[in-house]
This record gives structure tokens, sequence and C-alpha cells, in this order.
């Protein structure tokens, strides 16, 4: 799901999750659909056009581990914390990383660990700030 309000992604969400599901990410953590879902809804979407190809993936009885590479566009302004904004200038923007799903008896995901460098993100970020502000 990318971040903003498309309730109809909101809603699978929230019915593919458990109650108490705890979400763990570079930049979120969660410990509850209702906190997921939310957080979810008010994200930004400075990379957008996003793709995510899929690499690997294994299913373990209740866990299933995937390998990705996402690739987007930056295309608005990212919010790194209260004091650093970074323009959108549009360049391509790559990430790799690992998706580990733990999932309950009645197949609802309780345990998700999204693993990928965030600090690579922001530098192809401000890298490619820097390019432009050159032209």
């Amino acid at each position: 799901i990318a971040g903003g309000r498309d309730d109809a992604a909101l809603a699978r969400l929230a019915a593919a999750v458990d109650e108490h599901v705890d979400l763990w990410t570079p930049a979120i953590h969660t410990t509850s659909r209702f906190e997921l879902v939310s957080t979810m809804a008010n994200l930004d979407d400075a990379v957008t056009d996003v793709t995510v190809n899929v690499t690997d993936a294994v299913d373990s009885g209740s866990t299933a581990l995937v390998v990705w590479l996402a690739t987007g566009r930056f295309s608005k302004p990212a919010c790194f914390d209260d004091d650093h904004l970074i323009e959108p200038n549009g360049a391509v923007i790559r990430v790799a990383g690992t998706t580990s799903v733990s999932f309950t008896s009645d197949h609802r995901a309780d345990r998700i660990r999204l693993y990928y460098d965030r600090l690579s993100i922001m530098a192809q970020m401000l890298t490619a700030d820097a390019r432009s502000q050159r032209r």
C-alpha cells in the first residue's frame, strides 16, 4: 500500500491483519491493526509510480519471507524529520529489501518485518537533489 487515502486498500489491509499485529520497518513501528491502518492512511508518498519485483519467496508453514526490489520516482517532497524537507526532482529511487510475515491460525498477519536500507533512500534523494541544484 502506498501512503495516502485509498479506503479500499486500507480496508483490505485491515482484513488481512490480526487485531494485535506488530509491524516494524526502519521508519515505522506499530502494535495494533488500528495503529497500522492509521499510519498507512497518513504516510507521505514522496516516491510515486512504485513497482516491486519479487526476486525470491519462501513459505514455511506460518511464516513467509519475500525478497524484493522496489523502484519509484521521487516526485513529492520527502520529510525525514521535523527539520529536514527534501524537494522532489523526479529521480529514480531503488531499494532492495526483505519482508517477513508470520500468520495466525486464521491466516491473518500478526507479525510483519520489512528490512531495507532507509539511509540508502535518503542518500539517493540527497544525491539527486544536489545534482539538480548544480544544473
